[in-house]
C-alpha cells in the first residue's frame, strides 16, 4: 500500500537517482534510502512529498527500501485557456508552472482552484498535467 513521504536529500547517479525520503506518516517520522532509475524524468527534489512502497531487501539484511516514488505535486490555477488546452498554476514554492489539460471547462477548472498534478516533459518543456480539484 502507498504511503506518503517527503524527499529529504537526492543525488544524480548518472544511471538513477538515490537519496533519502521521509515517512512524514509515522511517529516518530522514519527515513528510508530510496532508489529510482526514473528520477530525473520525474523530476524528484528535495522537499517533494511523494507517494512510495516501502519493500524489504531480500539481500538477507532485512533493509527496508523505498521504491516507485510517485510525485505529488499541488499548486493554485491563475490561468486557463480552455481554447488552447493550457493555463498556469503556482506551485507551492510560488513558482509559475504552464499546465496543458484537455476538458479544461468541463473539469470545472478556474483560477483559484487549489489542484493536484504531475509533471511531465510534452514537447521538450516540463508542465504539469493530469489536473485535479
Amino acid at each position: 500500500m502507498a504511503i506518503r513521504g517527503k524527499v529529504k536529500s537526492v543525488r544524480d547517479t548518472g544511471s538513477g537517482y538515490i537519496g533519502i525520503v521521509t515517512d512524514t506518516a509515522a511517529n516518530p517520522k522514519v527515513d528510508y534510502n530510496f532508489s529510482s532509475l526514473c528520477g530525473k524524468e520525474l523530476g524528484l527534489k528535495d522537499n517533494m512529498i511523494v507517494r512510495m512502497e516501502i519493500i524489504t531487501l531480500n539481500d538477507g539484511t532485512g533493509a527496508k527500501l523505498a521504491v516507485s516514488l510517485d510525485p505529488v505535486e499541488k499548486g493554485t490555477i491563475v490561468t486557463t485557456d480552455a481554447a488552447n488546452n493550457s493555463g498556469t498554476l503556482t506551485d507551492n514554492a510560488g513558482n509559475t508552472v504552464n499546465f496543458v489539460q484537455d476538458y479544461i471547462t468541463e473539469l470545472g477548472l478556474t483560477s483559484g482552484d487549489r489542484v493536484s498534478y504531475a509533471m511531465v516533459n510534452y514537447n521538450g518543456a516540463m508542465v504539469a498535467t493530469a489536473i485535479q480539484k
